[in-house]
């Protein structure tokens, strides 16, 4: 609810009730008699005051202080100082100071009292709208880092491991949406569209290196038991068995919430690592005394991930904020299609190298280095590309699908 009440404080009960009758039917009128009262509406109904109109001489302190005040801890109210010719001096110091909009001499002249207080109510309803555009503006900058970082991480997860990066991604976002991920703390005035290019860009380079540190550590064992101790002891805590308690959800969020310019810590990167390197189903339960990760019981299939999980995680993760009747990130679908694009780009240099090992007769499942997740058929079009065939779709049953096509004669340039 925007603000449209008027306080007037003044010492003397007479101005009191004559400013309540000649204004009134402006605005809502609140009365105070004295700087103490003044302030003590500020702090309990300060969000539904527009204007402050305050007298200059009252016993204890002067109505400057109490403009100075609500400068300071409300500065989206209109203040207005009313004084006598005698006391001009003030009041013109008020203004140089920068503590009042207008003030207002006495004995008060009524029609030029209702102009002002219109202007006064008119800006205070601009300086309001203009509040709430910028708080709307910031909402949607926090959702829109929210989900680059989301794509980010999808892009760093694709090229962190050999094989399919999708299924461990999505348990990564599952986790942080069940955990509350909030959007990052940004104090936006601080920030310029380069500085924070530049801050995401340092982040996400001390992230992959966390998880290449993560990945050579954690070793070829990949055994239940094994793999939840190796979580457990990155995340310093303690392992049961096939399972690990945490007391709080921030390993599960830190890459995502953290405020720009903060470098993750290596326990940070930790969670996202070992979801990749272990890249088989895990359940984030949340328990009494905190989260519980562990390995789900024998038999158990986890569904595959819908093919447009990426853009349903960034949508689900700008809901929470939605509640609030605000817009929708306009960039949603741009970090889907950023992320996308470099997928397919890690993909690509894997399918030129097969293309030309299977053109110089080179098998590809003898070719040094060659990950085995790509050592597949490749199949040759009716347009003369070579298609690499995604592994977990090429059983009888399913339809293949094709990750990317080359063109043979690409590789000559």
């Amino acid at each position: 609810m925007s603000p449209d009440k008027i306080l007037f404080v003044d010492d003397e009960p007479m101005a009191l009730k004559y400013f309540e009758r000649l204004v009134s039917p402006l605005a809502p009128v609140i009365t105070a008699s004295s700087v103490e009262q003044g302030k003590a509406f500020l702090r309990e109904r300060g969000g539904e005051i527009a204007v402050l109109v305050s007298d200059q001489r009252m016993p204890g302190a002067h109505g400057n202080e109490l403009l100075g005040y609500a400068r300071e801890f409300h500065p989206g109210i209109v203040r207005m100082l009313t004084t006598a010719y005698s006391e001009l001096g003030e009041a013109i110091e008020a203004i140089n100071s920068g503590e009042i909009y207008r003030y207002i001499t006495k004995p008060w002249d009524i029609g030029s009292l209702h102009a002002d207080l219109r202007n006064a109510l008119e800006l205070a309803g601009l300086r309001s709208e203009r509040d709430q555009l910028a708080r709307e503006k910031m909402i949607v900058h926090q959702r829109q880092l929210l989900g680059s970082r989301l794509a980010s991480l999808t892009m760093l997860g694709a090229g962190a491991i050999s094989g399919e990066s999708g299924a461990a991604m999505h348990r990564y976002a599952r986790a942080a949406l069940a955990a509350g991920c909030s959007a990052p703390d940004t104090p936006w005035h601080k920030w310029d569209h380069a500085g924070l290019l530049q801050a995401e860009a340092q982040r996400g380079i001390a992230i992959a290196r966390g998880m290449a540190r993560w990945q050579a550590e954690f070793g070829d064992d990949r055994t239940p038991e094994r793999a939840f101790a190796q979580l457990a002891q990155a995340l310093g805590v303690q392992a049961q068995g096939t399972s690990v308690h945490l007391a709080s959800a921030a390993p599960l969020t830190a890459l995502l919430d953290a405020a720009p310019g903060q470098l993750p810590q290596a326990d940070e990167t930790a969670w996202l690592a070992w979801l990749l390197w272990w890249n088989a189903p895990v359940h984030v339960l949340l328990v009494a005394d905190g989260w519980t990760l562990q390995a789900p019981a024998a038999g158990v299939v986890e569904a595959a991930p819908p093919r447009d999980w990426l853009e349903r995680m960034i949508e689900d993760l700008s809901e929470m904020y939605r509640s609030a009747g605000r817009a929708r990130p306009a960039m949603t679908r741009t970090s889907l299609q950023l992320a996308r694009l470099s997928m397919y780009f890690c993909r690509l240099s894997a399918a030129w190298r097969l293309t030309w090992l299977r053109k110089n007769g080179v098998q590809p499942s003898s070719a040094p280095g060659m990950p085995s997740a790509w050592r597949d058929q490749c199949q040759k079009s009716k347009r003369s590309r070579w298609r690499l065939i995604n592994p977990a779709s090429s059983n009888s049953n399913t339809p293949s699908m094709t990750l990317c096509t080359v063109r043979p004669d690409a590789l000559k340039r």
